[in-house]
């Protein structure tokens, strides 16, 4: 039987039935504590649509879903996925449920945008079942998180990188150690010091240029929600982890992290700026790196993108894809339109980009002035000397 939870309050109530079948992923990303949050900070009272498949009333397979609008045509989507850009998916106890549970989403008739979802064959081949004759489904990449799995020891992974990786660490582990008395804490916060060690956390993440640019957690309402309310949770479970890294008592240098089913996963990173010639967040991750082996802790996920200042450090990369359905009728239509639009807009832009770089280029030449790329890699040699990592 399949069945749709649109109150918050009910799905609060299914944390034992829903953990039961979450167990399956040890994945805390699909943990009901994420997915509560998540419909508590990301949705209201009409958005909220969680399908569920049960079988002699044991839950076999659910999809945590919500309406998104764009403009006058909604569409449902992964809860928090817009908003959190973390690896999500559905839960499921077998091929035969999961097939059961993409006949039911696709019976809601909706537009679906489904983000980062395990690059697996499981999921694509169950909607593509389900909407045979229903509408247009689209498949696409989405993206790459890196994630380290933990050698034996420090020692041997170090000696696993390249000597330029191991001299930046040691040079900027210099540089700060030259300023005062460094100090790598990890703590497990109690309930009575979470929200205070929180609000260091959040002031040191949107100290740079998170804060310059709005993204960081301090200026977006629904965001420090969630994490304030995860973290709790998190709390209570005992798999909060805050690192910080501190120089004469004070923070430069912050993760937001849970540990979990044998996994680190790294939720949030920030650093003092100013500072920002010691690395410490390139120090903060590797203390971070050398704590989860001393623990015995089998992975290290950096969750995000594949950035280029990760790819070194990590030991290969977990691939996501992304799928679009269009059903046939006008909602489907307008939704498709909508996204067209879209793409051709982002991609219109990146040309007009690349065509003025083009122009400024050609001119800077004809003018026997330095070319863009001098004075661009003038700038990257000067960052170059302040962070540990070279930028490309």
């Amino acid at each position: 039987s399949v069945d749709l939870i649109q109150d918050v309050s009910v799905f609060a109530d299914q944390a034992v039935s829903w953990d039961r079948l979450a167990a399956r992923f040890a994945n805390p990303l699909l943990s009901h504590d994420w997915f509560l949050s998540c419909a508590e900070a990301f949705s209201n009272a009409r958005d909220l649509h969680i399908v569920r498949v049960h079988d002699n009333g044991r839950l076999v397979a659910a999809a945590p879903l919500v309406v998104a609008k764009l403009g006058f045509v909604d569409r449902l989507e992964m809860l928090g996925a817009s908003v959190l850009h973390e690896p999500t998916g559905f839960l499921y106890d077998s091929d035969d449920s999961l097939r059961a549970l993409c006949h039911g989403v696709v019976a809601l008739s909706r537009p679906l945008w489904l983000r980062r979802v395990p690059g697996d064959e499981s999921i694509g081949a169950a909607l593509a079942t389900a909407t045979t004759g229903r509408g247009l489904l689209m498949q696409s990449s989405g993206g790459e998180c890196p994630f380290l799995l933990s050698p034996a020891s420090w020692d041997e992974y170090l000696k696993s990188r390249s000597s330029q990786r191991r001299y930046d660490l040691r040079r900027a582990r210099r540089r700060l150690q030259e300023q005062g008395a460094m100090k790598f804490l990890c703590l497990a916060p109690g309930p009575d010091e979470v929200d205070t060690l929180l609000e260091s956390a959040f002031a040191i993440e949107s100290s740079g240029w998170k804060g310059r640019a709005g993204s960081a957690i301090l200026h977006r309402p629904e965001l420090r929600e969630f994490f304030s309310r995860y973290a709790r949770r998190a709390c209570d479970a005992g798999q909060l982890r805050l690192c910080f890294l501190m120089l004469d008592g004070r923070p430069l240098a912050v993760e937001i992290a849970v540990e979990a089913s044998e996994s680190f996963l790294v939720l949030k990173v920030g650093y003092e700026e100013r500072w920002a010639n010691c690395s410490p967040g390139l120090q903060l991750m590797a203390e971070c790196i050398r704590l989860t082996m001393e623990r015995g802790i089998r992975t290290h996920e950096f969750l995000g993108s594949a950035e280029a200042w990760i790819q070194p450090w990590a030991s290969g990369t977990r691939s996501y894809h992304s799928f679009r359905y269009y059903p046939w009728h006008w909602r489907g239509l307008m939704a498709w339109v909508l996204d067209q639009a879209d793409r051709f807009g982002s991609k219109f832009v990146a040309v007009t980009k690349s065509v003025k770089r083009d122009k400024v280029r050609r001119n800077q030449r004809l003018n026997g002035r330095p070319g863009l790329f001098a004075v661009q890699g003038g700038d990257a040699r000067m960052l170059c000397a302040q962070y540990s990592t070279p930028l490309t």
